[in-house]
């Protein structure tokens, strides 16, 4: 019986995938061997056939789930079968071993088990709809020289660089702020995934729990500069960080106004 990845939720739902039992690359980068289309997922999951079992490898720049557990970058852990993993949001994968009429017992590589293209939600169709329109108010918008708004490939590339931001930055603090720091990144991903959905409210509601989290990050950082005994402590990365979460908050609420 061959070993099946299902997406189960998220905008690859309902995407099979048969897998040999060798080392599988999961993400969205062209070299990884099952690509999937979510923009959240920055970076790979590796999976590793050894003794028996799946072993799963955590190589995304932010803290994912598997059956239900914090699992956190570097991390290596054992995916049981029948059991979930979450590598984002809004995306969740279902690793079985199971019957399957369309693929082989030990497939030699890679198998999808489904179209290459699979059925688009209901919700994708509607915000591919408001791409549109906003495309139209673009070109409106420049006929008359006012400003244009950015399109949704120029919103999601600095999505994507202040998320990097974010996961790239180690700050050396205490637990407190490590928390917030966490819940502010799991917030902005939520948040950007509302604003792609045209779900406004939620969004909005999103990015502003997002500033307050800024807001209380940039305090507990001045606090300890004055604090530190070093006398000249750089906190900049990490502010820096910071004020592009800001201004990318900005930007959205400026757009959606």
């Amino acid at each position: 019986m061959p070993t099946i990845i299902s997406v189960t939720h998220g905008q690859d739902a309902g995407r099979e995938f048969a897998i040999p039992r060798t080392t599988i690359r999961i993400g969205t980068e062209a070299h990884a061997d099952i690509r999937l289309t979510d923009p959240q997922f920055l970076g790979l999951v590796t999976l590793v056939w050894k003794n028996g079992t799946w072993v799963v490898t955590h190589q995304l720049d932010y803290p994912i789930l598997l059956d239900g557990q914090r699992f956190t970058q570097n991390e290596t852990k054992v995916w049981f079968d029948g059991t979930p993993l979450q590598p984002t949001a809004t995306t969740s994968l279902l690793l079985e071993t199971r019957d399957s009429e369309s693929a082989a017992d030990e497939p030699s590589a890679v198998q999808e088990l489904t179209s290459t293209e699979p059925e688009v939600a209901e919700w994708v169709r509607y915000v591919q709809y408001i791409g549109i329109v906003f495309g139209l108010l673009i070109l409106l918008a420049a006929s008359d020289g006012s400003s244009p708004q950015l399109n949704d490939t120029q919103v999601d590339k600095n999505y994507k660089a202040v998320i990097l931001t974010l996961g790239n930055t180690q700050p050396e603090f205490p637990g407190r702020f490590q928390r917030d720091w966490l819940l502010l990144t799991e917030n902005l991903q939520q948040a950007r995934h509302a604003d792609k959905a045209a779900d406004k409210a939620i969004a909005l509601n999103l990015y502003e729990k997002c500033s307050q989290l800024c807001r209380v990050l940039k305090q507990r950082i001045n606090e300890l500069e004055q604090t530190s005994q070093e006398q000249n402590p750089d906190f900049s990365k990490t502010t820096r960080a910071i004020e592009s979460v800001s201004d990318f908050i900005a930007q959205r609420k400026n757009n959606m106004d």
